[in-house]
């Protein structure tokens, strides 16, 4: 009966043992600004992707806000991104052009008006999205400004 007992036990602390593994690589904070050709890019998607591993759970992203500033998290909703190299995808949002004769009150900066517009069969246009290079520095940075010039 003790024999029992102690592999009963013994199980399940390796089990719960198993189930409180490693969260994966540390992550530090990152923050910055995009930039293009001098202006803060609103509403932008942002992507880390580092270049050491090809595992997705490691990417990081955010969106920028008015100002152009993003804060990176995991898909899991982690703050930050790995340490080392990474491919940086920077998607702007998609813009609305209206004709004013026929859509005089559509503002292209509403998400409702966007989806009225492409309900309408309109296409938004999506400019094109801009990858650089970027090394994630160890401790993190709130510095991770990313300047892009388009002509």
């Amino acid at each position: 009966m003790s024999l029992r007992i102690v592999t009963f036990v013994s199980v399940g602390l390796l089990t719960l043992a198993a189930g409180c593994g490693d969260a994966g690589p540390e992550l530090v904070p990152v923050s910055g600004t995009v930039v293009v050709n001098g202006e803060p890019l609103a509403r932008a998607t942002v992507i880390f992707e580092p270049t050491d591993t090809e595992d997705p759970n490691l990417n990081s992203g955010g969106q920028t806000d008015e100002q152009g500033h993003f804060e990176l998290q995991t898909i899991d909703g982690r703050k930050g991104a790995v340490v080392g190299n990474h491919r940086v995808t920077i998607t702007p949002p998609m813009t609305v052009t209206p004709d004013p004769v026929l859509d005089p009150l559509l503002d292209p900066d509403d998400e409702n008006d966007l989806e009225y517009f492409v309900a309408q069969g309109n296409q938004p246009k999506q400019l094109t999205p801009q990858t650089v290079e970027y090394a994630v520095p160890p401790g993190g940075t709130d510095a991770a400004d990313i300047k892009i010039q388009v002509r």
